[in-house]
C-alpha cells in the first residue's frame, strides 16, 4: 500500500510509514498502530504504568511523545526530522504524524561489516560523538530526561546531506531528578550498537574515535562506573547478576565486554593532534 491509511487499520500492528507527495516535495506519513494485542499486551501496559520509568507504548502515547520530543530536540539544536503535521492538514489522520522526508543511509548500516575505510569511519563517528555528547550535556545540565534517547541505536541515525539526523522518538523516559543513569543507559545502548558484528580491531578503533570526539568524557566514564563499578552495593549486585544471566554474555562484545572496551579506550593515553 502506498500512501493513506488502511481501510481497516484495526488489524495493523506496529508502525507503517509511507512516502506521499505533498506541496514542496514528498513527506513521510507515519501511522501508529498497537504493537500487539491480547492479554500480554494489556499486562505490559499495566506494568508500564506501575513501573513509571518510561512513557507508555499505547498508540496515543507514542504519537504524543514523538511529536513532543521532535519539538524539544529541535528547540535544543538537535537534528531531527521536522514535524509537518500542521503544514499538510489534508494528509493528517488521528493516528498519523507527518514528518520531513530525510534521505540518506542509516549510520548503523553504513558502518556494518567493517565498511567504510578507517578515515571515513573516524569522520562519521567524530561527527556523531560531538552531537551525541552535546545532547547528553544538555540533558544533564537541564535535568531533562526528554533529551535522553530511550531506544538508542545507530540504526536510528540517518546520514543526511545536512548532517546526522536522529529518528524514532516514540518513547521517552519519564521526568526524574537524576538523569545520569538514563544517560549511562543510552551510552551503553549505542556502544553495543557499535559493537554489533564488528571485528575486535575495528570496534576498538571506533571507540577511540568516539571517545576522542565526545565532549563530556565524564559521562562516558559515568556509564562505565554505573555498570562495572557502581558504588551503590545493591545496584552493583544487580549488574553482577545481570552480567551472569544475560544472553549475550558469551558474545565477543556483549554489554559488559563492550563496556570494558570503552573503559580501556577512556584510560588510553590521549593522542595529540
Amino acid at each position: 500500500m502506498t500512501g493513506g491509511v488502511a481501510r481497516d487499520d484495526r488489524r495493523l500492528r506496529g508502525n507503517r510509514i509511507w512516502i506521499v507527495p505533498a506541496a514542496g516535495g514528498s513527506v513521510l506519513q507515519k501511522f501508529y498502530a498497537p504493537h500487539a494485542s491480547g492479554p500480554s499486551y494489556w499486562a505490559r501496559l499495566v506494568l508500564e504504568r506501575l513501573a513509571r520509568i518510561k512513557t507508555p507504548t499505547t498508540v496515543a502515547s507514542r504519537q504524543r511523545t514523538e511529536r513532543e520530543l521532535l519539538r524539544v530536540w529541535a528547540e535544543s539544536g538537535c537534528d531531527v526530522p521536522a514535524d509537518l503535521t500542521a503544514v499538510h492538514p489534508a494528509l493528517v489522520h488521528p493516528r498519523v504524524t507527518l514528518l520531513e522526508h530525510v534521505r540518506g543511509p542509516l549510520l548503523g548500516r553504513l558502518l556494518a561489516g567493517g565498511r567504510p575505510g578507517r578515515e571515513e569511519r573516524d569522520e562519521l563517528l567524530t561527527r556523531f560523538a560531538a552531537a551525541w555528547g552535546r545532547r547528553h550535556g544538555l540533558a544533564v545540565d537541564r535535568g531533562d530526561a526528554r533529551l535522553v534517547q530511550e531506544h538508542g541505536t545507530l540504526l536510528h541515525v540517518i546520514v543526511a546531506d545536512r548532517g546526522l539526523v536522529t529518528i524514532d522518538l516514540e518513547q521517552a523516559f519519564l521526568p526524574r531528578r537524576d538523569v545520569l543513569p538514563l544517560v549511562a543507559k543510552e551510552i551503553v545502548a549505542y556502544v553495543r550498537s557499535l559493537a554489533k558484528g564488528a571485528e575486535a580491531d575495528t570496534f576498538r578503533a571506533d571507540l577511540t574515535a568516539l571517545v576522542a570526539a565526545y565532549p563530556r568524557r565524564e559521562l562516558l566514564a559515568g556509564a562505565v562506573r554505573e555498570y562495572l563499578d557502581n558504588p551503590h552495593p545493591l545496584r552493583r549486585l544487580l549488574w553482577r547478576l545481570d552480567r551472569r544471566t544475560r544472553r549475550d554474555r558469551r558474545r565477543p562484545f556483549g554489554k559488559y565486554r563492550a563496556l570494558e572496551e570503552l573503559r580501556d579506550a577512556l584510560d588510553a593515553p590521549r593522542v595529540s593532534a
